[in-house]
This record gives structure tokens, C-alpha cells and sequence, in this order.
């Protein structure tokens, strides 16, 4: 398949109000009515997790849980795009026509907190701290021309 057939739609999902979860690894407190759509179906493929999510005045909060795996994670936080992730991109402005990253723009990647080489990262000190990032972990993307900042 040269282009994938989800890609010829544009989606728009509604987020529904919920209250802070438990940041503890269990997801039993999510509801059906916070999960996202598998769009992968579209294409003919098979899901291999559920995401969920939900928002407040706290924040947006994100939910996944990945079905049939039985190898070890794979992520390196020094190259945060490689390996398992979650990746959350969000465009903050209303406009459809524009088709490239300005300020508006970010993108949020999230690694599994059982790989091997993040109980080994020097951000974490060897533990998962889920209610909060080190400020020592965060990377802003390069900026100037061709890069979504003016």
C-alpha cells in the first residue's frame, strides 16, 4: 500500500471531561467512553493496544496498554524517537489549511517504564517517577527557519 487509506481522512475526535486519575499502572478506572477509536482497522490491520484520554482543567491525561507482547521494551532516552513509544503530536489553533509546524505545535514522546535502559537513566535515578518529568530530561526542539518558529 503506497498511502495509507486513514491518511485520506481527516479525523476529529471529541476528548470527554474526566477526573485526575491515579498515576499507578492500572487502568481500571478508565471508561469505554474515554477510548480512541482504532483507526488502524481503516488499513486492514489489526490493533496491538488501547489508548484512552481525557482531560481537566489540571490537564490532558493519556492511558495505553499494549496487548500480546512478550519481548522486553526497547527505548534508549538519549534517542527518545527510536525504539517503543508513544508519540502525542497537538496543534493548539483552529486552522486546517496551514500544513506545517509553527509555535502551535508539539510533539510528546513517552517511553514504557519497564525498559531496561530507563531504570538505568540518569534523569530517573534508576526509578519511575510518573508524576512529574526532570527538568534534566527534556529536549526543545532546534529552532529557526524550517524549523516552526518565526
Amino acid at each position: 500500500m503506497l498511502v495509507p487509506n486513514r491518511l485520506l481522512f481527516r479525523f476529529e475526535l471529541p476528548l470527554f471531561y474526566r477526573e485526575s486519575p491515579e498515576i499507578d499502572g492500572r487502568l481500571d478506572d478508565w471508561s469505554d467512553r474515554h477510548r480512541l477509536p482504532d483507526l488502524c482497522r481503516i488499513d486492514g490491520q489489526e490493533p496491538f493496544g488501547c489508548i484512552w484520554m481525557g482531560w481537566n482543567r489540571r490537564g490532558l491525561f493519556i492511558a495505553c496498554r499494549v496487548r500480546g507482547r512478550t519481548a522486553p521494551f526497547a527505548c534508549n532516552p538519549a534517542e527518545f524517537w527510536k525504539g517503543d513509544n508513544l508519540r502525542l503530536c497537538t496543534d493548539m489553533r483552529d486552522t486546517r489549511d496551514i500544513r506545517r509546524a509553527s509555535r502551535y505545535c508539539q510533539q510528546f514522546y513517552f517511553l514504557p517504564a519497564g525498559c531496561p535502559v530507563y531504570r538505568a537513566c540518569r534523569c530517573t535515578g534508576g526509578g519511575c517517577r510518573p508524576s512529574r518529568i526532570p527538568r534534566g530530561c527534556t529536549r526543545r526542539a532546534p529552532s529557526g527557519p524550517g524549523r516552526g518558529r518565526r
